[in-house]
């Protein structure tokens, strides 16, 4: 819920924030107007490319969101230097909330180094973690327990296979997300 209230709220005055920049950049000429929205169509193309294909994969999404959120921190600090004398408690409190956040990224730790031993690849659409040894290894996909080494795990493959006339060189086992090639080759990993 908390996620769907920042997410619309935060999008919210976004869709009221932008036109109005816009309009005040413009100052009534089209032509810029034109081009700010350009620009802003532009960087709504290739914001959600950079991020799901290029920095969530190398960098983790605790260290996107920081490179992301950089531009923010300097755009604040400069304008906290402008500002008229009068507004020393705006520009104490915007400090105090950069070395607030500066420490919240340095000592909070991400969900997947709770996880001693892990194998954590990432792509566009998920964050795949596998964890465990022996008969207690798990599978989370963007931080929801998928399945684990359980009875009921090795019956989806063991009992079609009983059934077989012939031993299969091959198998597909399709579980509602539990066979994908990736999850495989995680948990094989980490049973090295």
């Amino acid at each position: 819920m908390c996620l769907v209230l920042g997410i619309g709220s935060f999008s919210g005055i976004l869709g009221f924030v932008t036109p109005m920049l816009v309009d005040r950049w413009s100052k009534g000429d089209s032509n810029r107007a034109g081009n700010a929205y350009a620009v802003n169509v532009l960087g709504c193309i290739v914001g959600p490319l950079i991020s799901g294909f290029v920095l969530l994969p190398l960098l983790g999404e605790r260290r996107a969101l920081f490179v992301f959120a950089l531009p923010w921190l300097f755009i604040g600090l400069a304008s906290t230097q402008v500002a008229p004398p009068q507004e020393r408690f705006q520009r104490k409190l915007s400090y105090a909330l950069v070395v607030l956040a500066l420490v919240l990224i340095f000592t909070v730790k991400s969900y997947d180094d709770q996880f001693a031993r892990r194998i954590v690849p990432r792509d566009n659409t998920a964050t795949v973690v596998a964890t465990g040894d022996g008969m207690s290894k798990r599978l989370l996909v963007n931080g929801i327990g998928i399945t684990s080494l359980t009875p009921i795990t090795k019956l989806m493959t063991h009992l079609p296979l009983a059934f077989h006339q012939q031993a299969p060189r091959n198998a597909l086992v399709v579980c509602f997300g539990m066979g994908v090639r990736r999850i495989a080759r995680c948990f094989h990993g980490i049973s090295r």
